[in-house]
């Protein structure tokens, strides 16, 4: 699964969707690579005005999964390492 980061927004990590495919299966995609990663923590479904959203952790270390029908799946994380394993994690997905 191919991710991209957008210039001046190093906390969000976002994904290709190459195939077209419906926000809501590539979004269940993204989720089952997470929740079958031992090192990952995914929290209660969060239902906000715009997105759903999921707090969680990769080794402890805080990012939140947000979903939106209109502007797609992404994650976004204050700690740029957390980015870093993640953008491996989905890479080798």
């Amino acid at each position: 699964m191919k991710t991209f980061q957008l210039d001046g927004k190093p906390k969000i990590l976002e994904f290709t969707n190459y195939e077209r495919k419906e926000e809501t299966v590539l979004f269940r995609e993204i989720f089952s690579v997470l929740e079958n990663e031992k090192n990952i923590e995914i929290g209660k479904k969060q239902i906000g005005p715009c997105e759903d959203f999921y707090q969680c952790k990769i080794d402890n270390a805080p990012f939140t999964l947000f979903f939106d029908v209109d502007y797609g799946t992404c994650i976004r994380a204050e700690d740029q390492k957390v980015i870093e394993k993640l953008k491996m994690l989905f890479e080798n997905n």
